[in-house]
């Protein structure tokens, strides 16, 4: 008899399931309407700037609070935490789904689901009642995720909280159940003029950022971000790109200006005046972009090194900013978010004639 029973549980919720489906993405007519049922699935969506990879192996777990005093709280079948793990084939979100969440332009946007309906009907001994949970999402689930080589990587974590209610009643001996849920907001403290609404399906939005690597941030420094460590004082000086040895590869992956001067009438301590002008991406968190002076020293090593001067630290402004630089000197920026616009133009100099080298990782272009 008991495993009848579960059976028609199971069928009945597959069919509540497939119903509701259609109706993600819809915003409800009315708040108040206790007729809209939610879906069994929670949607996690990941945003990061175009252009940016999904990290394959970010996780992102939902936990089931049963909420005290409500209702029949004291039966109230323990809902195990869900978790969704991204492995970087996911498609990106279609328009209609970019326009409800009001992402920009400049964002890329992937998601994947879980239900959780499945393991609620798991539940043995499951009976008759009005059960409410608080569903939020764990944060710093990802600390612990290795970034690629040479690169900073940050998680921003959605606080909504969304009030569920699972009814479960019994027909002709066949268990029933309907669901239904609020969204109560991101800082959910009991008050109950942050609620947002009823809602038919329940979503949380992250935000993805990758960076370039780090060069003055000591491991285990608290201040750092997770597995974000790196202090660079020294560049060693390699040998140059075949074909053009007069431009080495410094660093794998950090936005540098080097400025180097040649000639038989050039003078190495003339300055030269630069603009560099920044357009943050949408997603940007920061409102000052720094960096460093590194300086060549031929004494320094086999080969020479490029030593930072830990007293030119500049920052800038989103905008047009002004810096100067001299012969062997290099401008290092601290971690810049893949996808903000860096725009660097070098003024004229009487008696110089100027060239542009771009080097992007191994490759050079002039």
């Amino acid at each position: 008899m008991k495993n009848t029973r579960f059976k028609k549980i199971s069928s009945l919720v597959l069919i509540l399931a497939l119903a509701l489906t259609p109706l993600l993405g819809v915003v409800p007519a009315s708040a108040n309407d206790e007729t809209i049922p939610v879906s069994s699935e929670i949607t996690k969506y990941l945003q990061m700037p175009a252009g940016t990879n999904t990290p394959v192996g970010a996780a992102f777990t939902f936990e089931f609070a049963v909420q005290s005093g409500r209702f029949d709280y004291d039966r109230a079948p323990a809902i195990a935490n869900q978790t969704v793990t991204f492995d970087g084939t996911e498609a990106e979100i279609d328009a209609a789904t970019r326009a409800r969440l009001g992402v920009a332009a400049d964002v890329r946007v992937v998601s994947r689901t879980v239900d959780f309906f499945g393991n609620f009907l798991a539940i043995e001994n499951l009976r008759p009642g009005h059960f409410v949970y608080h569903v939020t999402e764990t944060e710093g689930t990802n600390n612990n995720l290795p970034p690629l080589p040479n690169h900073v990587e940050e998680f921003g974590y959605d606080r909504t909280t969304f009030e569920l209610h699972i009814i479960v009643s019994e027909v002709n001996g066949v268990l029933e159940a309907n669901m239904f849920a609020w969204d109560l907001g991101t800082e959910w403290n009991g008050d109950l003029t942050s609620i947002v609404g009823k809602v038919d399906y329940m979503s949380f939005l992250n935000t993805f950022l990758r960076r370039t690597q780090e060069i003055n941030c000591p491991p285990g420094d608290p201040d750092c971000p997770p597995g974000g460590g790196g202090e660079i004082p020294v560049i060693p000086n390699p040998p140059g790109l075949p074909g053009d040895p007069e431009w080495p590869v410094l660093l794998d992956n950090a936005l540098t200006v080097m400025k180097r001067v040649s000639g038989d009438q050039s003078y190495t301590g003339d300055v030269f005046n630069f603009t560099v002008n920044i357009t943050p991406h949408s997603l940007e968190t920061r409102t000052a972009f720094t960096a460093f002076i590194y300086n060549f020293n031929a004494d320094h090593g086999a080969n020479g090194a490029w030593v930072r001067d830990d007293a030119s630290r500049v920052s800038f402004a989103a905008g047009a900013n002004s810096f100067t630089l001299r012969h062997d000197q290099m401008l290092v920026f601290e971690p810049v978010l893949i996808g903000t616009g860096f725009d660097v133009t070098e003024a004229a100099t009487a008696g110089y004639t100027a060239t542009i080298t771009l080097i992007l990782g191994a490759t050079s272009r002039r």
